[in-house]
């Protein structure tokens, strides 16, 4: 009987709760959370610097940037140009990659690629550039833009190479012509342009006299390379480890060049009085003009039947105070048979 009246108790206690709980007011809505505020992606800006020589080059480059800018979302380009042409373009980098405030992107002279490696002074960029093909750019620079000091391979990437030093010779066929010398395109069509056909030409430009010269360079270390390297030679040895300047092949390049300076074919370095030795920064009394991206003198140009440069450098075509001068280009005897001409 006990047991009768307590599980009826127990079921009468249950339904008078089920019963209270529904008698209950509703719970009031809870509120929803406010929406959580997606931070602000604040736009990068992106440095590059490059040294320009004239403030036709900076114009060129301010107009790259900024179209490059205008597609880019959440990046600025800003670009910064770089110093005079001398070393301290390089100090100045340096300096500010030591405190931090160095651009991103720079550029650099190809000769100082390895020493900005060693000091740890540029990223590899290999990591980040997944798909890229180093043979869209000439062997010779990425060569060295992808060497791996470590191991001697080629498993880095430096940097993307801006130009290469290729050197071509222009010809002043007004004043071949005049001289009554063999056109050396022609020769070379021939298989006999050598250096005892540049040479001819060479002698019979001169023979014209009235300071006129057979053959032009500038005064740095490109232009004899030229002769180094058309002589099978090079500054160094195949694997890099030393000087190759004292090889028979350097010494033959070496010593025509100094031929022609002693049998007074070459222009001289040195016979204009100027602060800057290269030829083309002399200071000549006669009218200027711009030219691709260097300030050429007029009458320098009409005096020189050769003229050793790089293709960036010249047009082919030149207006000057003594007319129009036609200038083709012609690539150095003997480089054909040893290979191309970019020297580090």
């Amino acid at each position: 009987m006990n047991r009768k009246i307590f599980w009826t108790f127990f079921v009468v206690l249950i339904i008078t709760s089920m019963l209270l709980s529904a008698c209950q007011p509703a719970a009031p809505d809870q509120p929803e959370p406010p929406p959580v505020e997606q931070p602000v992606e604040e736009e990068i800006t992106l440095r590059w610097r490059t040294r320009p020589d004239n403030q036709a080059e900076i114009d060129v480059y301010s107009s790259i940037s900024q179209e490059i800018d205008n597609q880019l979302e959440g990046v600025k380009l800003v670009y910064e140009p770089g110093g005079a042409e001398t070393a301290s373009y390089q100090d100045v980098l340096k300096t500010e990659l030591g405190a931090g405030t160095a651009p991103d992107v720079f550029w650099i002279p190809g000769t100082d690629v390895a020493d900005f490696v060693q000091r740890g002074l540029i990223l590899d960029i290999s990591p980040f550039a997944a798909g890229f093909d180093s043979a869209a750019f000439y062997p010779g620079p990425m060569f060295h833009l992808t060497f791996n000091p470590e191991t001697g391979g080629n498993d880095k990437l430096w940097g993307l190479p801006r130009d290469v030093s290729t050197f071509a010779l222009y010809l002043n066929l007004d004043l071949i012509r005049e001289a009554g010398a063999p056109d050396p395109r022609q020769l070379a069509e021939e298989g006999n342009w050598d250096w005892d056909a540049f040479l001819d030409v060479a002698q019979k430009v001169t023979a014209l006299g009235g300071g006129v010269y057979g053959y032009g360079a500038n005064a740095w270390w490109g232009p004899y390379g030229v002769w180094i390297n058309a002589a099978g030679g090079g500054f160094f040895n195949e694997d890099r480890t030393a000087c190759a300047l004292d090889t028979p092949e350097a010494i033959q390049g070496l010593t025509f060049q100094q031929s022609l300076c002693m049998l007074s074919i070459k222009w001289p370095y040195l016979t204009v009085k100027t602060v800057n030795h290269r030829l083309w920064r002399v200071k000549w009394p006669c009218s200027k003009m711009d030219v691709g991206l260097l300030r050429v003198c007029a009458r320098t140009q009409n005096l020189i039947g050769m003229l050793s440069k790089c293709p960036r450098d010249l047009t082919d075509q030149a207006t000057g105070s003594f007319g129009v001068l036609m200038w083709s280009m012609r690539t150095p005897p003997n480089l054909e048979k040893h290979g191309n001409s970019y020297m580090l």
